[in-house]
């Protein structure tokens, strides 16, 4: 019978496989006198008389001594165990796995990534007109049309009865192209045919392909609103293409998305724009991280000014803080987010939830158990994180689970967890498939995709969540207070942009603000440089050309002794954490990033606390850079 070779050159391969292909092998193994046990049993398989390969998978299988049991309702894998009455209890020890690699074409290949597909099996697959070869050896590529077609002829076929883990339903009805398998998958299941029924259907035509489209993604398959239909005047501002394009989407999607765009694309405006469509949806709650709850309040007065007052936005900032009834626009932090009162208003779940930064949502953590609830009853949720995927795989499941109809953890982790047996240690399982999944809800463009859409340098005002000082101090004075009390809400805003691996420079003045920032970097164990005043010439350079390298994510900077002479175009976002009374040496800091070299758009954001010398100095450095490039522009 045939089986596979457990040692030697040929290991993992076929005795069918062998015999057919290695003629001056067989030869050799047939004088041997004493063969070792793995040549013993090849030795005899040649001897059967299958010399030439296999020409049935029926006359070489692995004989199960169990008795036949009835297939079971399962749509993600089916073992065929009973037959004919001449192949009853007989099942051929081989598995097939089905994986979907893009929106529209799945994958067939061995579900061991080191095992060699049998002869037959590799032969048949090879003709079949709607299939090609994947770049990966022992593995094929069809259409999502033939989905159906190809399960079948795997699952039911008399010459082929192997193992199949196909694609579970859950899966497959979440993207466009491979919905309708996905209910005739379901269907097929619950019917428990008999095998010679499976065997007839097998030989029927395929179903007709969905309508979707070959080559569509779930963005084109959908009826996109066009732009004048969208709701965009009386915005407190203007919308770039790709901003309008994301509208589009989140309306075409019914306002249960995943933004995915990177950082500094503009994901809170957009997502101001499209929640604005959905007035009777409102009141709406936005969860974020508490550095960026100022930012959500900041944001919607300016984009949202015709339909949203002071008294309309409410931030949550303390747990006995309740919610007002005259409340449209609820902004929360995940801190606060787990206490019952803050995910209900007058008794009545909110229909538009929106989860800023939804990365921070891991596994089994508080976080995760608060706001999926809230995201899956909620009518429309919108995710936004310009990291998808962190570490691991499973980090994708509360994304996934808070917009779709998902499975259990448990059954997420099998099919998408890195594998744990010996064949296939450290191999992420799938992965190819939770990217098309993840596609089906997420839209998500990078810098350089819409570079030019977008200016050459973006500034941005981040007003802190601090209480204003009611103390009248000089500059000088006010300043170094502020170096002490604003070095906090700093590292927390910090915090939100390292564990999202976003890499940037960060200036700063007093040494007391650089040391409490190098402190908070240590703690969360970020890899960084700092150069300040008392930073040696010889030693800088070296610290320069590591940052440039992306052997550090963060630069901590001194203003003045950093604002020029150095070229630090391997990062894209600038943060002021303090600034300075003269806007120039401002801008010149802004330059260290932007400049020759820089191939993406530099956003700098200055880091300023309500009523103070900070958010004064900031306009003012606003205003100078625009007298300036006024004067370049009339000179030219």
């Amino acid at each position: 019978m045939d089986a596979v070779f457990n040692a030697g050159k040929f290991k993992g391969r076929w005795f069918s496989d062998v015999a057919g292909t290695e003629t001056a092998f067989c030869t050799w193994a047939k004088k041997q006198k004493s063969p070792p046990g793995y040549l013993r049993s090849f030795v005899e398989f040649l001897k059967s008389g299958s010399r030439r390969g296999q020409q049935s998978l029926d006359a070489h299988v692995v004989r199960s001594s169990r008795e036949p049991r009835p297939p079971r309702a399962v749509d993600a894998e089916v073992t065929l165990k009973e037959g004919t009455a001449k192949s009853a209890g007989i099942r051929f020890d081989f598995t097939m796995d089905l994986e979907l690699v893009s929106a529209d074409e799945f994958d067939v290949g061995p579900e061991d990534a080191n095992a060699e597909v049998p002869w037959t099996l590799r032969q048949a697959l090879a003709a079949r007109p709607d299939g090609r070869a994947a770049p990966s050896a022992n593995h094929w590529r069809f259409p999502a049309s033939s989905y159906i077609d190809v399960l079948r002829w795997l699952e039911w076929n008399p010459d082929f009865r192997c193992r199949v883990n196909g694609v579970p339903s859950w899966v497959l009805k979440h993207v466009p192209a491979f919905a309708t398998a996905a209910e005739q998958v379901k269907a097929t299941a619950a019917l428990r045919l008999s095998a010679a029924t499976r065997r007839l259907l097998a030989e029927l035509p395929p179903a007709p392909a969905p309508s979707t489209p070959a080559g569509s993604s779930a963005l084109s398959a959908r009826m996109l609103p066009s732009a004048e239909d969208l709701k965009l005047d009386g915005l407190g501002g203007t919308l770039l293409p790709f901003q309008v394009e994301a509208v589009q989407y989140g309306l075409a999607r019914n306002g249960r998305l995943l933004l995915g765009d990177e950082m500094g694309l503009g994901k809170t405006v957009t997502t101001l724009a499209l929640v604005r469509h959905f007035k009777e949806s409102w009141p709406f709650l936005v969860v974020a991280p508490a550095p960026l709850c100022k930012l959500w309040q900041e944001h919607a007065l300016a984009w949202l000014k015709e339909d949203l007052k002071p008294h309309d936005v409410v931030l949550i900032r303390f747990a006995q803080d309740s919610i007002p009834s005259r409340a449209r626009m609820v902004v929360v932090s995940y801190n606060l987010i787990s206490d019952p009162k803050f995910q209900r208003k007058d008794d009545k779940d909110f229909d538009l939830v929106i989860l800023d930064e939804c990365h921070l949502l891991r596994g089994n953590s508080q976080r995760s158990k608060a706001c999926v609830p809230l995201a899956k009853k909620a009518m429309r949720a919108i995710l936004l994180t310009g990291t998808p995927l962190v570490a691991r795989t499973q980090d994708a499941y509360p994304l996934l689970d808070a917009l779709f109809d998902l499975c259990t953890p448990t059954d997420f982790a099998q099919r998408y967890a890195p594998s744990t047996s010996s064949r296939n240690q450290g191999r992420s399982a799938r992965l190819n498939e939770l990217h098309v999944l993840l596609g089906a809800a997420m839209l998500r463009r990078t810098k350089e995709n819409t570079l030019s859409e977008l200016p050459a340098k973006r500034r941005q005002r981040v007003l802190l969540d601090m209480s204003p000082s009611a103390e009248k101090e000089d500059v000088e004075e006010e300043s170094e207070r502020l170096a002490k009390t604003k070095s906090t809400a700093v590292a927390e805003y910090m915090s939100c942009l390292t564990s999202a691996d976003v890499r940037f420079l960060v200036f700063a003045h007093h040494l007391a603000m650089l040391d409490e920032l190098e402190s908070s970097l240590q703690r969360a164990s970020v890899t960084y440089i700092r150069i300040d005043g008392s930073t040696p010439m010889a030693e800088r350079s070296k610290y320069i050309e590591a940052f440039q390298a992306k052997e550090a994510q963060v630069a901590l900077l001194s203003l003045t002794a950093c604002s020029q002479g150095f070229t630090l175009t391997s990062a894209s976002l600038v943060l002021f954490a303090e600034l300075y009374w003269v806007p120039g040496v401002l801008l010149q800091a802004e330059d260290r990033a932007h400049r020759l070299g820089q191939a993406n758009m530099v956003n700098v954001q200055y880091l300023v606390a309500p009523g103070s010398v900070s958010k004064l100095t900031a306009s003012q450095a606003f205003l100078y850079s625009a007298a300036i490039s006024r004067k370049v522009a009339s000179a030219t």
